[in-house]
């Protein structure tokens, strides 16, 4: 029960002890193991632990539009810009 409560943390955790092993397999010196650790650590938390496309391409078409529409606002009204006069459909 406590291990399906943060599904991140585990995730992390798994990766962690797996670029250990990895580590200490190859015997990397401490220094080069803990400069690896802390940049696994980085690209998880930017990495989300969900399929994003898998669980987008389930959802009906107006629900995604919202989603994508709300997770990458910013990002499209500068991809707007080039394209303020083309069809909305086009756009999106």
């Amino acid at each position: 029960l406590l291990e399906s409560a943060n599904p991140r943390a585990n995730e992390t955790n798994k990766r962690v002890n797996e670029i250990k092993e990895w580590c200490a397999g190859r015997r990397i010196p401490r220094h080069l193991r803990m400069a690896i650790r802390e940049h696994t650590q980085y690209v998880l938390q930017k990495k989300s632990i969900f399929n994003e496309a898998d669980l987008l391409s389930n959802m009906p078409t107006s629900i995604r539009m919202d989603i994508i529409q709300n997770s990458y606002s910013e990002w499209l009204r500068i991809l707007e810009r080039p394209f303020h006069d083309e069809d909305l459909a086009l756009r999106m």
